[in-house]
């Protein structure tokens, strides 16, 4: 690791760095489902959006891009998802952070209606409210708690963006994850790979919801405008960046 990349890691750290580069040298078993192809958009500013492909238990950072516009994000998901249909044999599902800028890219790829479509909202509500204030906290934890069994990209700013967030109890004796914008001030950035890649692994209704034991398939061979394939990923190519 490039000493100062990752934030000094607290006892209120939801996930740990020494679970997460664990997770990253998992390799697990291939597994054909589930197939999910999530997404953390932006568009504008430092954020950018990232695209996470999940095989079972075993998740991908797939796409990343500054600056695209919603319909140009709802065609790279579109694309990515295609390949995985040749992977076989499940058809994938998408899930978009559907809060302000999502909520374009969910209605369009509704409209198009090739594949199964679940729009995330981490303010929603969670199962375990006694546990948690809402979905966000869920998630985070939920995930935390299965990093071992997850076959991690070893994506170093994915790592990063893992590690940052804190948690505190609050008066009903719940964990509360801290807001984003919180992690995005002490990463100095926002940690749209692990919104990305969490979203994969949060429950929804329908097929997003299962959850089987892992896989990833060969690489995909597709290239598309600025974005271009880097091993397992597909780096948008900025000039900003």
């Amino acid at each position: 690791r490039v000493l100062g990349e990752f934030p000094s890691t607290a006892d209120n750290t939801v996930c740990s760095l020494a679970a997460v580069e664990a997770a990253q040298r998992n390799r697990i078993v291939p597994s054909p489902s589930p197939v999910i192809v999530s997404c953390d958009p932006a568009r504008f500013g430092s954020a950018e959006t990232a695209i996470a492909v999940r095989r079972g238990m075993q998740v991908r950072i797939a796409a990343t891009a500054q600056g695209h516009d919603t319909m140009r994000t709802a065609g790279t998901m579109l694309r990515i998802a295609r390949e995985e249909v040749l992977r076989g044999p499940e058809r994938p599902v998408l899930v978009v952070d559907d809060i302000g800028l999502g909520g374009g890219i969910t209605d369009r790829l509704k409209e198009i209606g090739e594949f199964p479509v679940r729009p995330f909202n981490a303010a929603a509500a969670a199962r375990d409210r006694k546990e948690y204030p809402n979905k966000r906290s869920e998630m985070w934890f939920d995930f935390s708690e299965r990093l071992t069994d997850i076959d991690l990209d070893d994506d170093e700013q994915l790592a990063a963006d893992l590690v940052a967030p804190t948690y505190k109890i609050d008066s009903d004796g719940r964990r509360v994850v801290e807001p984003k914008a919180d992690t995005k001030k002490r990463l100095g950035r926002s940690p749209d790979r692990a919104d990305a890649v969490l979203m994969a692994f949060a429950e929804t209704s329908g097929n997003a919801g299962s959850i089987s034991a892992a896989g990833f398939g060969p690489e995909p061979e597709y290239v598309s405008g600025d974005i271009r394939r880097r091993g397992k990923k597909y780096i948008d190519q900025d000039p900003r960046r």
